[in-house]
This record gives structure tokens, sequence and C-alpha cells, in this order.
């Protein structure tokens, strides 16, 4: 049977902020959580957007792996700001938060997809949902004649020995927050300040590295390409909706305006 789903798709050219973004993913969750509680069959909701630049340092992520001047300071009080919230430094943003992995970069350019799915209606394992998510990538890079795979060590999506994708999940009683941060066109010299995801040894790459910029599709195809691969991989009855910005899906999914006014 397929689990409906609403899939929000900003529209290309308006970044958001990531604190925005997160905000409104747990509010989802929450209410998700409401619907378990009620035994409410409810419905999935995947967004896809870009976002303002940002650097997050999921859960084992650690100052250690930047690689800018801290300004005197060392890594333990840089780690004890980032405890405390947002970090400004050097004229770049760090924000920790609850999602798997180490440190990765977002901004204009790169496809973000987060995923709020209750796993109850699909299958509670998180290893089964991880590779799914994988398989959505996999599956759209595939379709512009790319060669992604997995890896037996790390996370991600990889084409040779770089990295196209970020993946990192959290959950709350099978319900998932947080997913895919995919290449597309971004500027990749952002990448130069940190080490990606922990891992010294390999780089990160985008589609339009490998596709050349001629080549390389527009967001909104991408977007779209992920839209059918997420239906067939989650079973999914997929509405779509492009929107301007987040207060939208708020709206649209009756959602407490609070949660955006909590961040500013």
């Amino acid at each position: 049977m397929l689990r409906p789903a609403t899939v929000y798709r900003v529209a290309p050219g308006r970044p958001v902020c990531y604190l925005s973004a997160l905000a409104v993913q747990r509010a989802l969750q929450k209410q998700r959580l409401g619907w378990q509680r009620l035994g409410e069959v409810g419905r999935d909701v995947l967004l896809l957007l870009e976002h303002e630049p940002v650097y997050t340092f999921g859960r084992r992520g650690r100052p250690q792996d930047l690689r800018v001047c801290l300004g005197g300071a060392t890594h333990e009080a840089f780690e004890q700001r980032l405890k405390a919230g947002p970090v400004e430094h050097g004229g770049r943003l760090f924000v920790k938060t609850d999602r798997g992995g180490k440190i990765t970069w977002h901004g204009p350019g790169q496809l973000v997809g987060y995923l709020v799915l209750d796993l109850s209606h699909h299958t509670r394992d998180l290893h089964w949902y991880l590779d799914g998510v994988e398989e959505i990538v996999k599956r759209t890079l595939k379709g512009y004649g790319l060669a992604p795979r997995s890896d037996d060590e790390h996370t991600g999506v990889w084409v040779g020995d770089e990295k196209a994708a970020a993946i990192g999940i959290n959950a709350a009683r099978w319900v998932t927050i947080h997913g895919f941060a995919l290449n597309v066109q971004p500027d990749m010299a952002s990448f130069d300040v940190i080490v990606p995801c922990g891992i010294e040894d390999f780089g990160v790459t985008s589609m339009e590295q490998l596709m050349t910029s001629q080549q390389c599709p527009g967001l909104g195809d991408v977007a779209a390409a992920v839209t059918g691969h997420a239906a067939d991989v989650f079973t999914l009855d997929v509405e779509e909706r492009e929107v301007d910005a987040l207060d939208e899906i708020v709206e649209a999914e009756g959602l407490s305006r609070d949660c955006l006014e909590e961040v500013g």
C-alpha cells in the first residue's frame, strides 16, 4: 500500500535559514508523534530546498575538523560556544545540530532533502531507512549518467573516491528528521575550510564538476528526479507543492508559527 506524502519544493534561488528549517522539521516530527499517540495514520513529508551558507556539526562533529584560525580560542572553548548556540566566526556561521555525522557545509547550489517519515508505517529499522535515503540519491545520480556508490566505512553517496552527497539522520519513536545534502552546483571552495564529514583521506565533489557546467541540470530538475525516486524507494503516494518560503509549509501543515518566530 502506498503511504501518503507531501513533497514541498522551495523554489530554486530562495535559500532558507538552516535553523528555521530545523525548527520546521522538529514541529513536523512533533505533529507526527502526536498522531502516533492518537492512533492516526497521518502522512509523511519531504522538504527539498537550498540553505543560506552554514557549517553544521553533527553529533560526532568536533572543532578539530576546522581548517580556519579560531582567533586564539582553544578547540574546547569553541565547542562550548557551539553548545550554547550558533557561532559567527570569520564571516561564517557554525551550528551544532542533532543529526548523525560530523561537520559539513550547506549553501546555495546544494540540494538538501529533509525526510519526515513515520517508520511505523514503513519498516522500523534505521539501517533500512538509511539505505533507502542513499538509494534515492544514487538513483538520481545514475539518471544523469554518473556511477554513484555507497561505502562500507562511511555514510553518504560517492562517485569514485569523492563524496557527492552527505547523509545524516535522527529519529524519535521512529519519526525521522534530517536527511541528505547533494552537491549540484555549489561553490565547492566553501568546503576548503573544513575536513568534510571528518574524512581526511577523500575529497568532495559536485554534479557540476563531474558533468561540466554545460551538462549539469538545474536544482529544479534534480529536485523533480529526487521526488520520483523517493516515491519509488519508500512506496509513497506523493502530492507535490512548490513554495517560496517555509512559512507556506507551516501554514499548509497546520503548524504553529511559533516554530519560526522562536529562531527569529
